[in-house]
């Protein structure tokens, strides 16, 4: 019996060092998705979508804004505003993604009706991947919540296309 317990003992400290042996060398990371080429320049469909609801179409100007910027540009009917998306390996499950931020300065509500009114500023954060798809989230709260009146965070799904030239 005592050297049973003795080949067991022996027989463990050689799985523990041996064990040790392989995951003593250092850690190896996760390889880092490459920056695409930034999509051509010029001008873009967007089309949102939510669980519930869809959209009217809109357009966007893309253009780079330096290595692994992805630079959006509004037009005066969504506001007129600017981001620049940074190229983020970590982001969407580590696939990769353009990643921005923004706040938007109210939402319009009721549009058209008498009892049209604004939110308050809601922080909107884009994800877009490199085959121009992705999502946007919204922050309500209690505070400030949507003008359908949720107070947590929403997000809607977005498709970019490249615009039809049109001319004139």
């Amino acid at each position: 019996m005592k050297d049973a317990i003795v080949l067991v003992a022996v027989s463990l400290a050689i799985g523990f060092a041996l064990g040790g042996l392989k995951s003593s060398g250092p850690p190896v990371a996760a390889p880092e998705t490459p920056a695409p080429p930034p999509p051509k320049p010029g001008i873009y469909t967007v089309t949102e979508k939510s669980a519930s609801d869809a959209w009217e179409p809109y357009d966007w100007t893309l253009s780079d804004c330096g290595p692994k910027c992805l630079r959006v540009l509004a037009p005066v009917s969504e506001g007129s505003w600017q981001m620049d998306l940074a190229w983020n390996p970590a982001a969407d499950r580590h696939k990769g993604a353009w990643v921005g931020e923004r706040t938007n300065p109210g939402l319009r509500c009721q549009i058209g009706s008498p009892d049209e009114y604004k939110t308050g500023p809601v922080p909107l954060k884009y994800v877009i991947r490199a085959d121009l798809t992705g999502f946007v989230n919204m922050k309500f709260s209690p505070e400030n919540p949507s003008c359908s009146g949720d107070t947590v965070m929403r997000g809607r799904e977005l498709a970019l296309e490249r615009a039809k030239s049109v001319w004139s």
